[in-house]
Formats: structure tokens, C-alpha cells, sequence
């Protein structure tokens, strides 16, 4: 099964934002799929997909805490995630 797990987005403090996580809730989450052993796949395997079994980071509308929060995190723990970013 493709899991797919969509973020708005990731700050410091939660604000006012009912779509919003902190940067703190986003680890664990990052930290609960680590454990799992589910694969985070790359954005650019999902076309060639040959695993029923993995899982994909997905943000949407580019805002500005993907750059300045998200990233950071994604980096150190060695995921990747899928930006869709509005044109």
C-alpha cells in the first residue's frame, strides 16, 4: 500500500492555522515512520514504483516554512518529500 502523507505546514509555534503541525509534532512523526520500517520513498521513484509497501512526505502551496523548517528536518533524518509548489 502507497501511504501518502500531506503536510500544510510545519512551523515553530502553532499559529492560528487549523492545517498546521509544529516542528516538534513533525519529528515525531518522522521519528513513529522511522520505527515502523516503512520506506519514505523518493518523489522521483513514484513513476517507477516496483514496492507495494512504502510512503511518501508530501507539502503543499510552498510556503515559506518548507525552506526554513521543513528541509532542515527532512535533511537530517534522511527523508525526502514531494513540494507542490502553486503557479
Amino acid at each position: 500500500m502507497l501511504i501518502c502523507l500531506a503536510y500544510h505546514k510545519v512551523e515553530v509555534q502553532l499559529g492560528a492555522d487549523a492545517h498546521s503541525v509544529t516542528a516538534q509534532t513533525f519529528r515525531q512523526h518522522l521519528s513513529m515512520i522511522a520505527r515502523s520500517a516503512v520506506p519514505v520513498m523518493h518523489p522521483r521513484a513514484l513513476a517507477t514504483r516496483q514496492s507495494n509497501d512504502a510512503l511518501v512526505l508530501t507539502f503543499d502551496d510552498a510556503t515559506a516554512d518548507h525552506a526554513e523548517v521543513v528541509a532542515p528536518i527532512l535533511n537530517e533524518v534522511g527523508f525526502h518529500g514531494l513540494f507542490y509548489v502553486p503557479t
